[in-house]
């Protein structure tokens, strides 16, 4: 539960704020009356444009709940991520590693998203290309146009684990103005950053080109009382260019290519309970140390490359988006938080993903009957190989060896349908997918005791260790019938109330971890989400205020159970959860902007017993794991027509358990992160101070049990926020 002082300063928070935007309301209604009809343009909000539902709509149109950040608004809010996005968006939640090389961030929204393995309930989508993989999920945010944030199942136009959502980034298209910027930004830790990005015309109205480029470095925010070294550093490399061709009057053509290189160092775990560990290890770790003896690595690279080609005739558009992506890791490092030479673990995994989507839209000026058709294949390919080091202090020195294939294909049809009644007013929209999927995989582990191999049963070490042993090659499919509904009135052009009901599914597949193949395997995660919202435009299109509750039934809801004193996927229950969002953006004076958004969220277990401990557990109405049940941000920003520039930004995350069991110690209290900028802008440069986390508040994104790995003094260790970071940042445009 949010606890009472949390309660105490959110409703200190909004009352300020509606204090201020209610003074603010009345300058600004004096003001407009002074200087007149022509200065109600400087106060209104600017309209956005959205496709969310595969063609360009109003936002304020679209019977979903959606958040839209701008290039601009994510660069006014300091977000660079997409980790980071938790912080601007309402119910939706990024535990994050912290590491981008080795990317095991969970993606949360309104309850559901992804665990170690398995596919998620969030998708990300860029420029029409899904990301297949989470291990892609995590990645900077450079040259991005705005990113859409969709709640709410997106299974009729989007298919697969999309139960939840999809957060759809679209990034800059190059046209016949030619552009460019470059920035730098420095700051605690010897974080540097530098990019630069140019676009413009080859051939004038016909083709375009452009390009982007990022370097980001760290030293690392934990020190090493081992061996006096700084941890938890990065090194990021990326660019990108794209081609857009006007092929012809009907025929537009655009070509992307991204690639980006990434050497983090190992992920850290930090100690929760620091005395226990000080006790019995003598370190004196504070909050971001650590003491270990392998330092690790954690490497990537990755390319992503998208064809999309449309062709318009008068009945309608045909757009074909081709895609392939590609990704290599290399990770290793400690297990154990302690300088003992006890358990290590080393990753190389490579990723192939190729997608191709083929779909008809009706005719852009088409109001009355609107229309999308299409059909969709993707194609995921992985290999992966995992050593489990048990070092010269366990018990018994070896090496336990996993090697696992996966492959995984879809194939769907699509298609959904808008009719509009009573002059417009009255929206009727229904849609349907119907998507095939097919899972293999092939697996084995081996042991490795002083160089020798040995398989299941070959050996003491194997007859000892027979339940964590196994070869197998298994495959299965998947048919699912994805539906939507939707019904919106809209009471006057600033007015609309909606209606939806949709059927979100999460796919199926095998765990590699299971050794038994009869335990490998689990089914689809099936979700019912019922949704109603308001969204206006009021006060002369000054604010926006956008509403929505849901309510949300999960069948098979998959989990990581233990089966056989193995951690392993299955479907482990059911799960009802409900909530609502709250957005609004006010612009009460020329260049003041107030921001505001609430997310509430109650997410149970239903029908759930454990059976792991031979006796069955029930985890009833137990919170589901990393759902925090209250998030919120408040922003307030001036741009002063000198060109100074003020903003504070405050996001409040309520408290989660980061497992079923809802214990105390597996749990992380509510907290807020402060920012705070300053800054001048001129037309051609901008220069920024800025400090994040100014509270310096410590949190953790993801807790685990390691007290099975049997280490004195180490029970609970995860992963942290970054610490307060100050900085500067300088900007030029030309």
């Amino acid at each position: 539960m949010w606890c009472s002082d949390q309660r105490v300063r959110l409703a200190g928070l909004v009352f300020c704020l509606l204090v201020f935007a209610f003074g603010s309301t009345h300058a600004s209604a004096q003001e407009i009356a002074d200087n007149g009809a022509d200065e109600l343009a400087s106060y209104k909000l600017e309209q956005i444009s959205v496709t969310a539902q595969k063609k360009e709509e109003n936002l304020q149109d679209v019977p979903e709940s959606i958040s839209v950040i701008s290039a601009q608004d994510l660069e006014d809010a300091h977000v660079s991520d997409t980790t980071e996005l938790y912080q601007v968006v309402p119910n939706f939640f990024s535990a994050s590693t912290g590491n981008r090389a080795f990317s095991s961030s969970l993606f949360k929204m309104r309850g559901m998203g992804n665990l170690y393995e398995g596919d998620s309930a969030v998708s990300i989508y860029i420029d029409d290309m899904p990301v297949l993989d989470s291990h892609f999920f995590s990645f900077p945010l450079d040259n991005v146009e705005r990113i859409e944030v969709l709640r709410g199942p997106q299974g009729s136009l989007y298919g697969m684990n999309t139960e939840a959502g999809v957060i759809n980034i679209v990034t800059k298209q190059p046209g016949n103005d030619l552009a460019g910027t470059a920035g730098v930004e420095y700051g605690s830790y010897d974080r540097y950053k530098s990019n630069i990005s140019a676009s413009g015309p080859l051939v004038k109205d016909q083709l375009f080109a452009g390009i982007s480029l990022l370097a980001e470095a760290a030293s690392g925010d934990f020190d090493n009382k081992f061996s006096g070294n700084d941890l938890n550093g990065w090194r990021t490399f990326m660019g990108g260019a794209n081609l857009r061709w006007i092929a012809s009057e009907r025929m537009e053509i655009r070509f992307g290519v991204t690639a980006d290189h990434n050497d983090d160092g190992q992920w850290l775990w930090a100690v929760k309970d620091r005395n226990a560990y000080n006790s019995i290890w003598k370190t004196g770790l504070d909050k971001y140390d650590v003491s270990i003896d392998d330092e690790g690595f954690a490497r990537n690279q990755s390319d992503k490359e998208s064809l999309r080609v449309k062709y318009s005739t008068p009945w309608g558009a045909i757009t074909s988006i081709t895609s392939r992506m590609a990704r290599t890791d290399d990770v290793g490092g400690d297990l154990d938080c302690t300088s003992l030479d006890y358990m290590s673990f080393t990753q190389a995994q490579e990723t192939q993903q190729y997608s191709q989507e083929v779909r008809v839209n009706s005719p852009d000026d088409e109001t009355k009957f609107s229309w999308v058709a299409g059909l969709f294949f993707a194609k995921k390919d992985s290999d992966y190989e995992q050593i489990f080091d048990f070092g010269k202090d366990y018990f018994m020195s070896y090496d336990q060896i996993t090697n696992a294939t996966y492959e995984d294909e879809t194939y769907a049809v699509f298609g959904q349908s808008t009719y509009r009644l009573i002059g417009g007013k009255l929206g009727l929209t229904a849609g349907l997918r119907y998507e095939h999927d097919t899972r293999y995989i092939q697996r084995k582990r081996v042991y490795s005791l002083g160089g020798m191999t040995m398989a299941l049963n070959n050996s003491l070490l194997g007859r000892m260790a027979s339940q964590y042993s196994g070869e197998y090659a298994l495959d299965t499919s998947f048919d699912s019938l994805l539906p939507r509904f939707a019904l919106d009135y809209r009471v006057n052009p600033a007015l609309m109330i909606y209606f939806s009901a949709a059927l979100g599914y999460k796919a199926g597949g095998f765990s590699s971890i299971s050794n038994d193949p009869d335990k490998s395997s689990y089914d689809p995660e099936y979700a019912w989400t019922y949704e109603v919202g308001i969204k206006s435009t009021l006060l002369q299109e000054r604010m926006m205020l956008n509403l929505s509750c849901f309510y949300t039934k999960v069948d098979d809801y998959q989990d990581r159970i233990v089966v056989d004193n193995i951690v392993t996927m299955k479907n482990a229950a059911k799960a009802t959860i409900y909530g609502g969002e709250a957005e609004v953006r006010y612009k009460p004076l020329s260049g003041l902007d107030l921001i505001a958004s609430l997310g509430l969220l109650h997410a149970e277990y239903d029908d759930y017993r454990d059976m792991s401990s031979g006796v069955a557990v029930s985890f009833d109405g137990n919170a589901i794991a990393l759902t925090p049940d209250m998030q919120y941000h408040l922003a307030a920003q001036y741009r002063f027509e000198s060109g100074l520039y003020f903003r504070a930004d405050v996001t409040g995350v309520g408290e989660l358990y980061f497992t079923r069991e809802n214990a105390d110690r597996l749990s992380q209290g509510a907290y807020e992160i402060v920012k705070a900028k300053v800054g001048y802008e001129t037309e051609l440069m901008d220069l920024y101070v800025f400090v994040d986390n100014l509270l310096d508040e410590y949190y953790f994104t993801q807790l685990n049990n390691i007290s099975g790995y049997m280490v004195p003094g180490v029970h609970e260790a995860g992963f942290v926020g970054a610490p307060r970071i100050f900085g500067v940042i300088g900007k030029i445009r030309f």
